[in-house]
């Protein structure tokens, strides 16, 4: 259970802190009702309607973790805004890997995978006054609906203290967010899902399906497509395909 105290004297005292055990969006709370000024996280184990690009409903268990984190645009250190969501994804990992040695990997540009299948989601919004980054995180075993039993997993075969993990994961967030100011793409290459895989991509509305050969300083996805290099900046991955051929997504 998700205890408001405990989070608190684990997190960054520049960090507020509000806790749910139930709520409908942790990033429509934090965009209706937190102050915008303050970093403030918004922590809930269970959303009833959850969110993630493009409106598409985001599945929203009790067994997860859902965390909003509102950052107001002057203690931002990097100015490329864009690559925000690339930040974080990578800090998650980090803090999965080292603190509890579960191994996921990054689908570009703001999913976790694990076992080929999602585990974490992360959404970068903006109000007039800060960015709010979400993230909903599969952190125990569910009843998967069977539409997404493919699609979706877990990442802890076993019961850990949530409090902890979102201690960690805020202040990692928070280290990476005043402190660090440019992609280390070697890091980030090396826990790629997609490197050196061949993928579909809808990119402006148009699909495309090439090979993906590296990862550039703002983030972009660097893609070969029939001979031809391409930096897609923004698109969504619709396919993923192994070297040998094996369809993944």
């Amino acid at each position: 259970m998700l205890n408001k105290n405990a989070i608190i004297q684990a997190v960054h005292p520049a960090i507020q802190v509000e806790v749910f055990e139930k709520i409908s969006s942790t990033n429509t709370y934090a965009q209706q009702h937190v102050d915008q000024t303050h970093m403030t996280a918004v922590v809930a184990t269970e959303q009833t309607a959850g969110y993630g690009r493009q409106g598409r409903s985001f599945y929203s268990p009790k067994t997860g973790l859902y965390l909003t984190f509102v950052v107001p645009f002057d203690v931002v250190a990097t100015k490329t805004p864009g690559i925000i969501t690339t930040l974080i994804a990578l800090a998650t990992q980090r803090v999965l890997a080292q603190a509890f040695q579960v191994m996921t990997e990054i689908k570009w540009v703001n999913d976790l995978y694990r076992h080929d299948k999602k585990v974490a989601g992360i959404l970068v919004e903006q109000t007039d006054q800060a960015y709010v980054i979400g993230m909903g995180l599969n952190v125990q075993a569910f009843d998967v609906p069977v539409a997404l039993q493919d699609k979706i997993t877990h990442v802890f075969d076993e019961t850990i203290d949530r409090n902890v993990l979102v201690g960690l994961l805020l202040n990692a967030w928070f280290e990476t967010i005043t402190q660090t100011t440019q992609l280390d793409v070697s890091a980030y290459k090396a826990v790629s899902y997609l490197l050196n895989k061949t993928v579909t991509l809808n990119y402006n509305r148009t699909l495309l399906t090439g090979r993906v050969i590296d990862f550039g300083q703002q983030g972009e996805l660097i893609l070969n497509v029939n001979g031809a290099t391409l930096a897609i900046r923004s698109g969504e991955v619709t396919k993923v395909v192994e070297i040998e051929g094996k369809v993944l997504k």
